[in-house]
């Protein structure tokens, strides 16, 4: 069984009955409230008495002693010794310094886009133009009779109506059309290469 002090603390050395952690907090509580109201320590002794207080002596009279003579004048300053020759100069550096580390590549421009021309060039100058040549003697020849017309020949049977609807597609054609900006087949087969028309 343990055994309690006065202040609800358990008496040293007392082995307790178990170790239920259900009971640790509200022995911890004591002992805090315990250590907040001050009530750890024993009584407190008798005040001592109070020693006899001391008296201070009278204070002594001032010395009248004169005050002294004044000291010398100051001395004159000597004269400022010669200047010294001048030192060896100095060994002329010839390390050089690291290299510094070299900076960090910038990111690549836009990639240009394949479908789209470039700026035209300037236009070339014009050529001069040729001499006229000398007109020819020969006379214009009478005009001809005109011939009868033909009979007008069978009209052939009308074409089946196509399908409607579908998808379209575009197909380059396999020669550069000369217009800037089109999109021609510029490689044989299915899989040809796509080239823009430079004009």
């Amino acid at each position: 069984m343990v055994d309690y002090t006065s202040k609800g603390i358990p008496s040293p050395g007392t082995k307790p009955d178990n170790y239920d952690d259900n009971i640790e907090g509200a022995i911890l509580k004591r002992v805090v409230d315990v250590i907040n109201f001050k009530n750890i320590v024993g009584p407190s002794g008798a005040t001592g008495n109070v020693g006899p207080s001391t008296t201070t002596g009278p204070t002594g009279r001032t010395g009248g002693s004169p005050t002294g003579p004044a000291g010398a004048t100051q001395g004159v300053t000597g004269p400022t010794g010669r200047t010294g020759p001048p030192g060896p100069v100095g060994q002329t550096s010839t390390v050089t310094g690291p290299t510094g580390a070299t900076g960090a590549t910038g990111a690549s421009g836009p990639q240009a886009s394949p479908f789209v021309p470039g700026a035209t060039g300037a236009a070339s100058a014009t050529g001069a133009t040729g001499n006229t040549g000398p007109t020819g003697p020969g006379r214009i020849g009478p005009t001809g009779p005109t011939g009868g017309t033909g009979a007008t020949g069978n009209s052939g049977p009308t074409g089946a109506i196509g399908q409607t609807g579908g998808s379209w597609r575009f197909i380059p054609p396999t020669s550069d059309p000369h217009i800037v900006g089109a999109v021609w087949k510029s490689g044989a087969g299915a899989t040809g290469s796509l080239s823009i028309s430079g004009g």
